[in-house]
């Protein structure tokens, strides 16, 4: 599946240095940064243009209050591919949802509005 979405992306478009949502560096400090609590995690490429499309409901729903509690990371394909192995993340953008590191809800691709995303964190507070 991840090869359908080559098809869509471009180089570079996604530029994830302008915002507050953490870059994950590993493997290991994924693991345990998604170890306790609530963390959703969006994965993306930073060349992929649907992604692109779908980072603003991701920065807007991480900024919403009712969600002040929440972990929220970023995984760039590039950078940490291993992390998509080990999340079995084969296409991109996904947002997952973990509590207390285990996944509780996965949403694929970009078309689920702020309220749907919203909506899934809080389920899964």
């Amino acid at each position: 599946m991840l090869l359908i979405f080559f098809a869509a992306c471009k180089k570079d478009l996604v530029d994830a240095t302008k915002n507050d949502i953490e870059d994950v560096q590993s493997l290991d400090a994924f693991k345990a940064d998604i170890k306790e609590g609530s963390t959703v995690v969006f994965y993306f490429a930073s060349w992929c243009s649907v992604c692109e499309e779908f980072r603003p409901t991701v920065e807007s729903v991480q900024q919403n209050d009712e969600v002040n509690s929440v972990k929220f990371l970023e995984v760039e394909y590039d950078d940490n591919r291993d992390v998509f192995t080990d999340q079995g993340v084969n296409s991109f953008p996904q947002l997952l949802i973990y509590k207390d590191g285990l996944e509780q809800k996965r949403l694929i691709g970009k078309n689920h509005s702020e309220s749907e995303v919203l909506d899934a964190i809080k389920e899964n507070l």
